[in-house]
């Protein structure tokens, strides 16, 4: 039996490139009547980072500059998604289960994110891209699709990008 697909978790980086990903995203939730739901994952700081910048300031200053940095970049992340989805819908397409949701999360490790993500929200198929690269690159997947290859045990669709 050919298992039902009602969540689809369609993660990318927004890096030029990957709206193929999007599309095939789209194109499975609209042939399934399926919930999209698109993902980025914004790292967090590197440790380095933030114990050179506490020599200068004080840990509630510290703490605050993270805040208004993060709560910038979310909604700036957000605007961007809202734009990528409008500018690759077609014009009066219709989803089923109502217009895809936009998801920013922070995580350390943007591949455990992404699958703790999917968990969350009883995904049934991640949809991302995969990009290919020069020397060992050619014989890997990508450290984030790896990650999420190696450790989600839902399926995981890789669509190529250039």
């Amino acid at each position: 039996m050919i298992p039902d697909v009602n969540n689809i978790v369609y993660a990318s980086d927004l890096q030029p490139g990957s709206r193929p990903a999007f599309r095939m995203a789209v194109r499975l939730a609209l042939s399934n009547n399926a919930r999209l739901l698109f993902i980025t994952v914004i790292e967090d700081s590197n440790e380095y980072a933030k114990r050179r910048v506490s020599l200068a300031v004080t840990d509630k200053m510290l703490k605050e500059m993270e805040t208004e940095s993060m709560d910038r970049l979310q909604s700036k992340m957000i605007n961007r998604l809202e734009r990528f989805i409008e500018e690759e819908m077609e014009q009066g397409i219709e989803f089923p289960q109502g217009k895809p949701e936009l998801h920013v999360i922070e995580g350390t490790h943007a591949g455990q994110a992404i699958v703790g993500f999917a968990d969350r929200v009883d995904a049934d198929l991640i949809v991302m891209g995969k990009r290919r690269k020069h020397g060992m690159d050619k014989l890997l997947v990508g450290s984030v699709a790896n990650k999420v290859l190696k450790s989600s045990h839902i399926p995981v669709l890789m669509v190529p990008l250039r």
